[in-house]
């Protein structure tokens, strides 16, 4: 496994201003780490806003022209003409906020889609996109009458992977390294998990990987003739395995630990993501689930909600 460059970068955010006049916690924590991130990546930066037109106007804190008032005989009409102004005034805030980072390769772009994160994945089906970004906070990781939120959404759909930051987090991506934990379920659609998670540690020097199984049977309650420390060194043989190539190109500038636990999967993972702190939590997107939002899984949304801690979660 050779260590890849990550190309593209898109990052989804929301122009809509709150009554602060300001944009969503969300938002800010991606106008502030995104760049940076894509500037240790050496990798293309797009930010992607979404206008929905079910939106009931004025579309945020956008003022509509005068020329809307003199249209009320025609609604159709009028919200044609307020659409085509908003979309306007965000295309020019997003280049606004592109021009702040001239040194960098970033571009904004402002797409019209009934639903966002569909809006959001093709945009980054297009830009070939090797990581998608978004913000989310405890209000947004719920179901709403339209649907999903965008950012539970995208992670139950989207075909790259994707790193969700909640408000509360943040990350120095500036730092020599990151401490990264994956948790693997050993599924052989998860084998991509440990991958990206490779891949990225090796951009940054000095990183620590720690690469985690949690067996939540004994091998008694399955009817299995083994000891507990056989089949924990067989899980953990397992992990070995998965990360051999990574461990032979990181040339000991990224540290790997491997360690298989029995218990509680929940628990387990809590237990060691508040024992070791990690920067970064790696998590695979279950290919079979079919019902959002079981699909991300609880843990990723333990990890997210109630611990804080950033995710990337990586589609099977």
């Amino acid at each position: 496994m050779a260590m890849t460059q990550m190309k593209s970068i898109v990052a989804a955010i929301s122009l809509a201003h709150q009554e602060n006049g300001g944009y969503t916690e969300a938002t800010n924590t991606l106008l502030n780490m995104a760049p940076v991130l894509a500037r240790k990546l050496n990798a293309d930066l797009t930010f992607v806003n979404v206008f929905e037109p079910t939106q009931a106007p004025p579309w945020g804190e956008i003022p509509m022209p005068d020329k809307i008032k003199i249209s009320r005989s025609n609604l159709d009409k009028a919200l044609r003409i307020g659409k085509e102004y908003a979309l306007d005034k965000y295309r020019q805030e997003i280049a606004g906020l592109v021009k702040q980072h001239s040194t960098q390769n970033i571009t904004g772009v402002v797409l019209e889609a009934k639903d966002a994160a569909e809006g959001i994945i093709s945009e980054a089906i297009v830009l070939k996109s090797d990581l998608v970004i978004t913000g989310t906070s405890r209000p947004s990781y719920k179901y709403i009458y339209s649907g999903f939120s965008t950012s539970l959404s995208l992670m139950s759909s989207s075909p790259a992977p994707v790193l969700v930051m909640p408000e509360e987090a943040s990350i120095d991506w500036n730092q020599e390294g990151l401490k990264i934990l994956v948790a693997d379920d050993l599924r052989s659609d998860s084998i991509g998990v440990m991958g990206f998670a490779a891949n990225l540690a090796m951009h940054f020097n000095r990183s620590v990987v720690q690469h985690i199984h949690v067996i939540e049977n004994s091998p008694q309650a399955l009817g299995l003739d083994l000891a507990d420390d056989e089949v924990r060194n067989l899980c953990e043989q397992e992990l070995h395995r998965r990360s051999q190539d990574f461990i032979s190109l990181s040339h000991n500038t990224v540290e790997y630990k491997a360690q298989a636990i029995f218990g509680q999967v929940d628990a387990g993972i809590e237990r060691i993501i508040e024992d070791q702190r990690p920067d970064l939590i790696v998590f695979g997107r279950h290919r079979m689930i079919k019902v959002r939002p079981l699909m991300i899984g609880r843990m990723t949304s333990r990890a997210l909600l109630d611990l804080k801690r950033p995710v990337i979660v990586v589609p099977g």
